[in-house]
């Protein structure tokens, strides 16, 4: 086992949903290779790597219904019964003592009053993090061998982005040694909720200061590219309206971010794959620019693969096409440097992955010229997916590190700013202790970050 996951909040584990029930599906077809993923309990029984977490019980209860072969109420979930609000610092000071200046003054006691008995009393809110602490650490324990720690949220939520932050903080003070990848999805551009954009950059903070790269994923790119697939494979199907015009729908977000996470973290040559020390070691060979996509040719609509070229560089064309080229301000996007995972028979027949013909696929990322060996290939010769349709047992999955963050990043913080700069819902946040001088931290961290991709890519 070289990795653990961590779910938290309710994007997270509806993350959770659709990845797990991917693997559970790629376990029972075929028992031998991805049975490291499912820690061996004993012959019959197969429990899933992972923790789940939310102020919400839920999504994470019915996780727990759908798929209880795999998942142990007792080690997999840690709930709570009421949420963060969509508050970033109700999430994370939830995970501590509430502070001196915070503790309302005792009032007067009354002449008629309940007894202690006849009133139910709550639980500490630290309760959640405490109890995500103890089964985090019984199963680090439990592992023969474990390098990384793969974690998916929200960054504009409560639970996502303020548990999150506190829970990376202490993941990085206790297990120093260990990787830590984030799976971070940022929300829509429209807007989620009014909150969304000091919560993100809240989060970035944390993600910037704590994780060893995040893999960022915005809720507008994948319902484009979902919204393509699924009018792909409308016009590739004899009825043209069995997928409703190419509509998208959360599950189909959340299952084309699995197939892309599968498509990284999925076993090489019946062996975990060493996300931290190899791939993310490559990608980001600067340690402050530790923003990574991640993409994969595999596509839940398995009829838009009949047209595609099944070679290396016919996939990772496939690939390239839903790649953005332009980034927020119209320029174009360049890389630092992209890992390659070839997956199925192509990775033994096709040749040599670091050929002209895969090189010349991978131009469209378009690596900086000071990296003079941008490309990292890793292979692996069983298929990639048999349970997504014969068309998808070989895929291509490219984790790049590219420029496109940074005017991303840029538009949440300007956006902050105007609303600090009129006051506006600071309230929220200075009711649980934030000051403005922790705004104004946050601030600045995701000017540097903006500052030094812009300075790299320069």
């Amino acid at each position: 086992m070289a990795s653990t996951f961590i779910h938290t909040g309710q994007c997270g584990n509806q993350i959770a949903s659709t990845f797990w029930q991917l693997v559970s599906n790629e376990q029972h077809q075929t028992q031998s290779q991805y049975s490291y993923l499912l820690p061996l309990l004993n012959i019959k029984n197969h429990k899933a790597n992972c923790l789940m977490i939310d102020s919400e019980p839920k999504v994470v209860m019915d996780n727990i219904v759908k798929l209880r072969r795999i998942f142990d109420v007792n080690s997999s979930a840690c709930i709570d019964s009421c949420g963060r609000a969509n508050n970033w610092a109700m999430g994370y000071f939830s995970c501590f003592p509430p502070l001196p200046h915070s503790v309302p003054k005792p009032r007067k006691a009354k002449k008629k009053q309940f007894t202690t008995n006849s009133i139910p009393v709550a639980p500490p809110p630290q309760k959640l993090f405490n109890d995500a602490k103890y089964k985090l650490r019984k199963k680090i324990e439990a592992a023969d061998r474990l390098t990384t720690i793969v974690a998916t949220h929200s960054i504009a939520g409560g639970t996502g982005s303020g548990l999150s932050s506190a829970l990376f903080q202490y993941i990085r003070d206790t297990y120093p040694s260990l990787f830590l990848v984030s799976v971070a999805v940022a929300p829509f551009t429209a807007g989620d909720t009014p909150l969304q954009h000091y919560n993100s950059l809240f989060t970035l903070q944390y993600l910037q200061t704590f994780c060893d790269a995040v893999i960022y994923k915005s809720n507008d790119d994948m319902a484009k590219n979902c919204s393509r697939s699924n009018k792909a494979a409308d016009n590739n199907h004899q009825n043209n309206n069995f997928r409703n015009g190419g509509g998208v729908s959360t599950h189909d977000m959340n299952m084309k971010l699995s197939v892309d996470l599968a498509g990284l973290v999925f076993p090489i040559e019946e062996r975990p794959i060493d996300i931290g020390g190899s791939i993310i070691s490559n990608v980001c060979p600067i340690p402050s620019l530790k923003f990574v996509d991640l993409r994969s040719s595999a596509d839940c609509n398995s009829a838009n693969r009949k047209t595609i070229d099944p070679s290396v560089a016919g996939l990772v064309s496939c690939v390239g096409k839903a790649l953005p080229k332009m980034d927020l301000i119209n320029r174009p996007i360049k890389s630092i440097a992209s890992h390659v995972i070839v997956r199925g028979g192509i990775a033994e027949v096709g040749g040599d992955c670091r050929g002209k013909e895969a090189h010349k696929a991978l131009k469209v990322y378009k690596h900086v010229e000071w990296n003079g060996d941008p490309v990292s290939v890793t292979k692996s010769k069983h298929p990639a997916f048999k349970t997504l349709g014969n068309n998808n047992k070989n895929s291509v999955t490219v984790l790049s590190n590219r420029s496109s963050i940074s005017p991303m990043i840029y538009q949440t913080l300007n956006r902050a700013e105007q609303k600090f700069d009129q006051r506006a819902y600071l309230h929220w946040y200075k009711k649980f202790g934030l000051e403005d001088g922790d705004f104004e931290a946050a601030f600045e961290c995701s000017h540097d970050i903006v500052q030094k991709y812009e300075t790299t890519f320069r």
